[in-house]
Order: C-alpha cells, then sequence, then structure tokens
C-alpha cells in the first residue's frame, strides 16, 4: 500500500476511501462532490478517479433515486446505460429509473442510447 510520502494526497485518498466517496456524492447528489472526483488527477498527471465498472453501478443508483443531475453527469463519463448492475436485483438504469417513477431520468436514458 502506498503511503502519504510515497503518492500524492489524492492517491492515497483514493485508495483508502475513494469508493466510498464517489458512491456518497452520487447517492446525494452532491455534484460540486462528484466534479472533484471526476476531475482529479495524480502527482504525476494520470486520472485517479473511479472504474467504469463504478461509475456504472452509481448511475444505476442514481436512476433508481431520480437524481437527474447526477445521472447527466455520469453519461458524459460514457456510463454503460445498457449494463446490469451487480446489485438491486442485476437492474439496469432504465429498469432501476422506471422502478422509482422517474419519466425525466427515463426520458434522457433513452436519448443516450438505453434499450432495456
Amino acid at each position: 500500500m502506498a503511503t502519504v510520502q510515497e503518492a500524492s494526497y489524492w492517491d492515497h485518498l483514493w485508495l483508502e476511501e475513494g469508493r466510498r466517496l464517489f458512491a456518497s456524492a452520487c447517492a446525494t447528489a452532491s455534484l460540486e462532490q462528484l466534479a472533484i472526483i471526476l476531475g482529479a488527477r495524480g502527482r504525476d498527471g494520470r486520472v485517479v478517479r473511479p472504474s467504469s465498472d463504478e461509475i456504472r453501478h452509481e448511475l444505476v443508483r442514481a436512476c433508481h433515486l431520480g437524481h437527474n443531475e447526477v445521472v447527466e453527469r455520469l453519461l458524459q463519463e460514457k456510463a454503460d446505460v445498457n449494463a446490469v448492475a451487480a446489485w438491486n436485483n442485476g437492474r439496469t438504469a432504465l429498469q432501476a429509473a422506471a422502478g422509482g417513477d422517474h419519466v425525466t431520468v427515463r426520458e434522457r436514458l433513452r436519448q443516450a442510447g438505453a434499450l432495456r
């Protein structure tokens, strides 16, 4: 495990708490935190951020909660709108939005190519 002396602060923070911080930002629709997390770079300039699986997972959660702005931001990150979530009974983002009766989110997902 990298120490703070061996890596930038952000690298260390992401290793320790990144997934939890990302999930929290998405669940609470904290767009400012989400922007920081998705735009972060390590000391060497490389992107230090959520994986595509983590982005997909949070897309389904945001759709379930009806967080339009979070959904839009995650779509900008090329989240797979047709992927099946590992939680929530394996539902897709579109199914999660429909389950919560979030019409605006459903429409946006369809515009982004959601089929199921």
